[in-house]
């Protein structure tokens, strides 16, 4: 062996080590920038020694995470090098633009020619162009395994169309659409676990979840008001989800039809939801509140046995209904309210009295309260809160077994509450490191587009 063979000591890194480092390299959704540019990977990898170029490019996993970013410029011919590259093992994609042009014929026509490699697909695109990639599903894309939509289109013009269940898309876990979209009927999606539903009109929203069985993730969000028979669902539907653990129901401050929230309540009571873990809700102040929460408290009771966690971003609500719709889930262990729906009422409803042997309370197995804003100025609210803190502190004292180890009460409080520990059995965290401790149950792939919305 020749004494200068290795000049460094990067090339004594077996080759299968050095492929996995380039694929780190990658940014971490996975999706690389198709571009020439010799600063972005993995075009700076392949630019280093003829090793290295030889190495990246006959390593697909580099090439199949495409990202187009608007302007498209010069992008055709690097993208067709991209999907060559990633070979039979076929590639994802991310288009956002929230410009219309017609120039983009030539780079759309190369994604959709190569239809059947698709895996992971998310589009942020006009309706024009949405409805381009949607009729290549799902009879041209046996391998995807995501698809995101988002209508940029001002108003939801023009109705998109998609089918889902007239071929089988055996691979498809992952569904978020945001547009005017009805679907065709058909066979159920067998393994979706994931679905968010935006401004998809109410009767869509009917016709799809029957077909989606396997459904673990769950979102409705309604914010433009439809026409009147976009909000016929049939009076016979039957949602029965075996498997739902996690369901977020919003509505925006733009819904102002009344129609809109009696038919979004119907579809709720035909919820049949016998595993549901947690419940999210977001909706603006209204005359039709008090039935919309009426419908929420159904719900609850229907999944008292299972329900665990609640998150209330709306300030819409009575202490009577909301007391109502808490007490509803005996075995509620986390609680999410805003500050301003902590009143005194709500606060002994929630104190835990010690009564020895055994405390009394509503929700005995409560273990954390998040206060989801913050108003430096409300003194009442904090009093509230720091009354319920050491109620739970206390009660938890007393519970405890001996031999174990002692439990905490976990208070989640935006950064500038003036929140004092009340001893060791006090847990404060922030909302960031709240999110990170759940991130694998209570904030999983649904939240995403939850929170962008």
């Amino acid at each position: 062996m020749h004494p200068f063979q290795f000049s460094s000591p990067i090339d004594r890194v077996p080759m299968e080590i050095l492929s996995k480092i380039f694929t780190e390299c990658i940014h971490e959704g996975g999706l690389a920038r198709v571009t020439d540019r010799s600063d972005y990977a993995p075009i700076n990898i392949s630019s280093v020694c003829n090793i290295w170029r030889r190495l990246a490019t006959s390593n697909p996993l580099l090439w199949s995470g495409i990202l187009i970013e608007d302007p498209f410029i010069h992008c055709t011919p690097n993208l067709t090098i991209w999907i060559e590259r990633s070979g039979s093992l076929g590639f994802s994609f991310s288009i956002r633009s929230d410009a219309f042009r017609l120039n983009y014929h030539r780079l759309f026509l190369v994604l959709l020619n190569n239809a059947a490699l698709w895996k992971d697909i998310d589009l942020s695109l006009h309706n024009h162009h949405i409805r381009m990639f949607a009729a290549k599903i799902p009879t041209d894309t046996p391998q995807l395994r995501s698809v995101t939509l988002f209508d940029l289109t001002a108003g939801f013009a023009r109705r998109l169309h998609i089918d889902l269940w007239s071929g089988p898309l055996v691979h498809l876990t992952h569904l978020s659409i945001a547009t005017n979209a009805s679907f065709h009927s058909g066979r159920s999606l067998a393994n979706l676990h994931t679905l968010c539903l935006t401004d998809v009109p109410i009767a869509s929203c009917g016709a799809c979840l029957p077909h989606c069985p396997t459904l673990e993730e769950l979102m409705i969000r309604q914010e433009t008001n439809w026409q009147e028979i976009d909000y016929l669902v049939e009076p016979d539907i039957e949602c029965y989800l075996p498997r739902l653990q996690t369901f977020k129901l919003g509505f925006s401050p733009a819904l102002r039809s009344p129609l809109a929230h009696v038919t979004i309540c119907f579809l709720v009571d035909q919820f049949h939801l016998p595993t549901l873990k947690s419940l999210f809700l977001d909706f603006p102040g209204s005359e039709e509140s008090n039935f919309v929460w009426t419908c929420i408290t159904r719900l609850v009771q229907r999944c008292s046995s299972t329900l665990r966690n609640l998150e209330m971003w709306t300030t819409a609500v009575s202490n009577e209904k909301l007391i109502r719709c808490i007490g509803a889930a005996p075995y509620l262990e986390y609680l999410g309210v805003q500050p301003v729906l902590m009143t005194e009422e709500l606060s002994q409803h929630l104190t835990q009295h010690r009564v020895s042997p055994h405390p009394q309370c509503s929700c005995p197995n409560l273990t954390t309260i998040r206060f989801l804003d913050y108003d430096p100025d409300d003194a009442k609210v904090y009093s509230f809160a720091m009354a319920i803190t050491k109620s739970r502190v206390e009660a938890l004292e007393v519970t405890e077994s001996p031999g174990h180890q002692k439990s905490k009460f976990t208070i989640v409080v935006p950064s500038g509450w003036p929140f004092e520990r009340v001893d060791c059995g006090l847990e404060i965290l922030s909302p960031p490191e709240w999110r990170r401790r759940r991130q694998n149950d209570l904030y999983k792939n649904i939240d995403c587009a939850w929170t962008k919305l």
